[in-house]
């Protein structure tokens, strides 16, 4: 149907039509969440990749974060670059009113496809929707839903481990001739990073979509294991063929690339996996980030002592926070025992002191929450002297259901914020 046959050359090809005078087609974007993880990049990029091998219709794909905040997503970062696609090929948030001001007179709307949320994300986003000029026509995701768009096509909200299988299984399914994905080893490639970060290489969270699109992968790149462009990624491994053992190894480098927090401030870690939500209370709106860390608190508390507050606080005031939910989970390396870590982070002059207090009894039937944070003792001062020499209040526990991540995490502060 087309001469574009990687995901790479859709990029191009799309800058080109979009940097041409006069383009009519009316905008369509395709975004994930603000957290910009490997699951929603690579489910921004495939979906509008696959929609257009199926349509010939061209479609944006959009990264809900800041250009310049790519690099704190180092694996994300690493895999892009073994399929060579440059940063000069992508869309950000800041790319959006430009893109919005370049189209066509006669897109007074623009629609719009979220893939791993279901609500939109993100100032821009909502204003959008609010002024009436984005439409929600599709859904893909694996979050709660939250009732919003119900007769978009596909609305598609199911438990999975990751939402790239729900993305990549629902166009397998539009095309009749699967053949189409026989020489599609870029973009299965591209698929099977999330999903096995977001299963931990099958074992965790998989369910049958999980299953069903890792088939496919398979029988796809079993064919050529010498076409594998990710080989590049392992300087230190040579593989001739895909099996279960280069699986393994795959799932621990990106693994290594995603907690690799060189280089990077207390600020940075923060904003490295974050979304932000509005809740209200007593008709109050009441702003929440989510930050999901890639280091337990004792690396936080000690290796980023000395940018801890500064960190934290900067983050509540440029995105305009009441409350800030940081959330950790690891596994000890001595014991091999998986945990999770849940904070609250607040200005005591917030106005909000006894909502905000009252939080991790509210939240503890979901979450299990108690006191039994490993290796506290080692920074118990500094935790202490938070809430004695400055105008912040941070709170740790230990979350005994380990396997409420920040999904279950955010409907249980959100049950808490509005009761």
């Amino acid at each position: 149907m087309t001469a574009v046959r990687t995901i790479k050359s859709f990029l191009v090809e799309l800058k080109s039509v979009l940097q041409s005078e006069g383009h009519s087609f009316p905008l369509r974007f395709v975004t994930g969440n603000q957290s910009c993880d490997m699951d929603s990049t690579v489910c921004a990029l495939t979906y509008s990749y696959m929609n257009y091998l199926h349509s010939g219709k061209w479609m944006i794909p959009l990264l809900n974060i800041p250009r310049a905040e790519l690099r704190l997503r180092k694996d994300i970062s690493k895999l892009l670059q073994a399929h060579k696609i440059t940063n000069d090929l992508l869309y950000f948030v800041e790319d959006l009113d430009r893109l919005v001001t370049l189209s066509s007179p006669m897109s007074s709307t623009y629609e719009l496809v979220l893939v791993d949320h279901c609500n939109v994300q993100g100032d821009q986003w909502e204003q959008y929707l609010k002024d009436g000029k984005a439409t929600i026509t599709a859904i893909v995701d694996h979050h709660e839903d939250e009732g919003i768009a119900t007769e978009a096509n596909p609305r598609i909200i199911k438990s999975t481990g990751s939402c790239s299988s729900l993305v990549f299984n629902y166009w397998y399914n539009q095309f009749q001739d699967k053949g189409i994905f026989q020489d599609q080893t870029e973009l299965v490639e591209l698929l099977l990073a999330p999903l096995l970060l977001d299963t931990s290489n099958m074992s965790q969270k998989v369910e049958e979509p999980d299953v069903i699109a890792l088939g496919v992968y398979r029988q796809i790149l079993e064919k050529d294991p010498s076409a594998l462009q990710i080989t590049s990624l392992f300087s230190d491994m040579h593989h001739s063929s895909f099996n279960d053992s280069f699986l393994k190894q795959y799932t621990k480098k990106l693994k290594s690339y995603k907690k690799n927090l060189d280089g990077f401030t207390f600020y940075d870690i923060l904003r490295k996996d974050y979304k932000s939500f509005t809740f209200v209370s007593n008709l109050k709106p009441i702003k929440v980030g989510f930050s999901s860390l890639s280091s337990d608190f004792e690396y936080c508390c000690t290796v980023h002592k000395d940018d801890f507050v500064s960190g934290a606080s900067q983050l509540l005031s440029a995105s305009g926070l009441d409350l800030l939910v940081m959330t950790a989970s690891f596994t000890d390396k001595q014991t091999r025992k998986y945990s999770r870590q849940f904070s609250l982070f607040y200005a005591k002059d917030s106005g909000n002191l006894a909502l905000f207090e009252s939080i991790p009894k509210l939240v503890n039937q979901s979450l299990d929450l108690n006191n039994d944070v490993p290796n506290i003792e080692l920074y118990t001062d500094f935790i202490d002297s938070i809430g004695e020499t400055t105008n912040y209040t941070f709170t740790l526990f230990n979350q005994g259901n380990t396997a409420a991540s920040r999904k279950q995490v955010v409907p249980a502060v959100k049950k808490a914020i509005e009761q």
